[in-house]
């Protein structure tokens, strides 16, 4: 017992010190100036988004410009949607040319929907900066400024971020917060972007920022068209292409309600948990082992612990507890609710895991009506 308890000890320590770091070398975008010239293609793929396309257009006309940056144009690819995304689209359009709304066809052999509606848009966009994003989030004036500064004064050729993430129901807190927690307790974000190893890497393709010249040389989703997680392989690819990345977390330019129920959640993060873990199942394992079932079993040994081991669980539970805290604030969400919730969400990320199994075995998830 004492053995195991110095094992979850030490992997808690080095996750602490993944968030310390991260906090430390402050990962989020912040203000930042643009100096030379830049023409952005705001790109959207959009299936089914009635509720959100109209909301997010009007954010995009509301973004700060400058002599030195433009909006090219804002294209929206509609996926084949069975509602009224077209028609509030061509409402928007008549208000602001800059908006077009390209039609979507029937899905090609071996794509899936989200990497072809990203394929055909960059096909007509003319920027020099491709942004591709989500229907579903939410931009403030400083977004696209921020991100073109940020990428010009690193010379990148993808900037991604990952939106604040706001949630609204129980369902929702138990769920999304595993994103984060994951992520930025492994990952010392600034090393993607200064270390060339393609291990290293992290993308969010709710807002993916590209180099024009770069994508058009490479066609990206084109080369991924088949993978349900496009956007982690994409910053992987292009690191072992030697090409400039960076990933951040969103300090407030842009947010985004993922999903509105738990279980449309849960149906979301069963495809795409795996990739935290490079798709290892080993390491996924070994994960799950150290931060859940591990203390978990822990707890009910505790009447029976030496004093040495009962302090080593302390220290341990205080190191969780401080990883719960930091995570919640490099994510900008409640600590309180995280806190709350903390076993709840350790019962879940075992679900999606073994969720994530079935569908990697050859299970099929359905998403917005497609099997993926």
């Amino acid at each position: 017992m004492l053995f195991i308890l110095i094992i979850i000890l030490f992997f808690a320590l080095m996750r602490l010190a993944v968030v310390a770091a991260n906090l430390a070398t402050k990962q989020w975008l912040g203000f930042n100036h643009i100096a030379g010239q830049h023409r952005v293609s705001v790109l959207i793929p959009a299936r089914n988004e009635e509720t959100n396309i109209g909301r997010l257009l009007h954010e995009v006309q509301q973004a700060e410009l400058t002599p030195e940056l433009e909006i090219a144009e804002v294209l929206v690819y509609d996926d084949l949607s069975t509602d009224s995304t077209a028609e509030v689209v061509q409402r928007e359009a008549e208000q602001w040319s800059s908006i077009r709304l390209i039609r979507g066809e029937s899905l090609p052999e071996g794509w899936l929907g989200k990497n072809h509606a990203c394929h055909r848009l960059a096909a007509e966009a003319t920027g020099n900066w491709l942004l591709f994003l989500d229907a579903d989030v939410q931009v403030a004036p400083r977004f696209l400024a921020d991100a073109i500064g940020f990428a010009e004064q690193h010379e990148l050729h993808l900037l991604s971020l990952f939106p604040v993430q706001i949630m609204r129901s129980l369902g929702e807190w138990m769920v999304v917060p595993l994103m984060n927690w994951i992520l930025v307790s492994l990952l010392p974000l600034i090393l993607i972007r200064l270390n060339g190893r393609s291990s290293l890497s992290a993308a969010n393709g709710q807002f993916m920022l590209f180099r024009a010249d770069s994508y058009r040389k490479n066609l990206w989703h084109s080369q991924v068209k088949s993978h349900p997680v496009e956007d982690i392989l994409i910053c992987r690819v292009m690191k072992k292409h030697n090409l400039k990345v960076a990933t951040l977390l969103s300090g407030g330019q842009v947010s985004c309600r993922m999903y509105s129920c738990f279980g449309a959640a849960m149906r979301g993060f069963s495809k795409n948990v795996g990739q935290f873990f490079s798709n290892s199942l080993i390491w996924m394992i070994t994960f799950l082992l150290l931060t859940t079932l591990l203390p978990f079993v822990m707890l009910f040994f505790l009447p029976a612990m030496t004093p040495v081991a009962l302090a080593l669980f302390l220290i341990y539970f205080c190191l969780a507890l401080l990883i719960r805290v930091g995570v919640s604030r490099l994510s900008r969400q409640n600590v309180f609710i995280n806190l709350i919730l903390w076993p709840l969400q350790q019962i879940v990320l075992l679900i999606l895991s073994v969720r994530w199994l079935r569908f990697r075995s050859g299970g099929k998830i359905e998403w917005k009506g497609r099997n993926v």
